[in-house]
This record gives structure tokens, sequence and C-alpha cells, in this order.
């Protein structure tokens, strides 16, 4: 049975009520800790006893049928079961490579000439990847870079229409998502991703801001860049998204 957003919040005004006056205990089976990690930056992905890891995809990796590929800088991720052995993975991207670009830029939009990025290279390689993957006869999970599930949110798109007392602040419509870090699962299966770090690369804005708004001077000296194009009003939200649904609005 799912969760509704109406439902969840009925029920977290109860749980709230029977915390207050009847008390919980939060332990129970299963909730030992892992053990922890040396402190260190070890060269290699460091996991602990017991457990396991391998790549499943790397940036410019192919993840869809429509050819969609795998963003820059992975942040927050998560999954949720489409099937028993299927999952959807999402994929925050925060950070582009950079305004001179890297090798890794070619695998993302294709036809780099390694001249420099342009603002739409930077744009694409932000927002964030909906991946399917597939468990394989090992218990192991590996892309599936021919699904038809599969897509990307970027600072190219989609248009998303803002209706009501929204477009006052945001303008009739928002393209994309940018400078995507954080985020969290709602019980109801969608993702929250939050718009952290999008003030470095900020360019203008709308209404009697237009024109004032720059890279800060403190963003550029940390290697910020700013992008033309943006509106700072438009971006630096905790964007709702369904994975599973590309035209999400």
């Amino acid at each position: 049975m799912g969760w509704s957003r109406r439902g969840f919040l009925r029920g977290a005004v109860l749980s709230a009520a029977a915390l207050r006056w009847g008390g919980a205990r939060a332990d129970g089976p299963g909730s030992e800790p892992s053990a922890g990690l040396p402190p260190g930056r070890p060269a290699d992905v460091t996991v602990g006893p017991g457990r396991q890891w391998r790549r499943v995809a790397a940036v410019g990796d192919r993840i869809s049928a429509a050819g969609d590929r795998l963003g820059f800088d992975a942040d927050y991720t998560c999954c949720m079961p489409v099937g028993e052995d299927r999952l959807l993975l999402w994929v925050n991207h925060e950070f582009p490579p950079g305004p001179l670009g890297d090798a890794r830029l070619d695998r993302v939009v294709g036809g780099w000439t390694g001249k420099g990025a342009t603002p739409e290279d930077l744009l694409a390689g932000m927002g964030g990847s909906v991946l399917e993957l597939a468990r394989d006869p090992a218990g192991g999970w590996r892309l599936d870079p021919d699904s038809r599930r599969a897509w990307r949110i970027s600072g190219l798109g989609p248009e998303t229409e803002v209706t009501g007392a929204g477009a006052a602040i945001l303008g009739a419509s928002v393209r994309g998502s940018i400078s995507n870090c954080g985020g969290g699962l709602t019980p109801w299966g969608t993702v929250l991703t939050c718009e952290e770090n999008h003030r470095y690369h900020v360019h203008e804005g709308l209404g009697s801001r237009a024109g004032r708004i720059g890279a800060r001077p403190s963003a550029v000296a940390s290697g910020g860049f700013s992008i033309p194009g943006l509106v700072s009003e438009q971006y630096g939200w905790v964007v709702e998204i369904d994975p599973r649904d590309p035209g999400w609005q």
C-alpha cells in the first residue's frame, strides 16, 4: 500500500500525539550500527567489513534508449524498486567541470573540441539522472543502458510551467534544475533535490534585481563562474521530482 501526501501528514500528526503522551522506543532487532572506518583519505573506495562495491555507471555513460548521458559530480542518490529485479536510481549532479572543461565533457555532450565549455555544455552536466538497474545472475546490480524508464533533467530542461503566486517570483516557467546537492526520498515515493550552490553560477535577476545579480566574488575566488542566462530567483529551491514520471511538473 502506497502513501499519499495527505495520508502521510495525517499519520504524522497522530504519531506525534502518540509520542507526546504514550512514549516510544526507537531500538529493535537489526538496529545495531555497522562497523566504522578509520579516518583518512584512501585513493580507492573503502567499505566496511562484509560489504562490497562495484561501479554501475560513470560520467557520460549512456543511460537510456533515448541516448541520455549520466551527468557530472554525483551527489545525493536514492533507490526505488520498480519490480522484483529492477530498481530506479536517482543521482544528483551538483557542479559542471568548469569553464575550461575537461575530457569527460565529450562523454556527456558529445563533440567537445577541448577548446573550452559553452554555457550549454555546463548546464547539461548539472541536474539529475534517473538510471534503471537490473539484478544480474550473481545477485548484484547492472545498468540497463537501453532503459525506457531512465531520463535526465539538467540546466537545459525540461521546461516547467509556473502558475499561481509563484509566477510573480519565478516568472512563467523555469528551465530544468541546477546545482543539485542534498536531497531526500519522501514517504510517497518522490525525490526532493536541493539546488544548493546555484550562487556560483547565477548571472542575472528578475524585476528590480535585474542586472544586479552576478557571481559573488567569494564564489569566483573558490572556483565558481557565471553562466549567462541563469536567473537567480529561479534556482536555489528544494525541488520535488517523481523519477517514475519524465513528464513530472
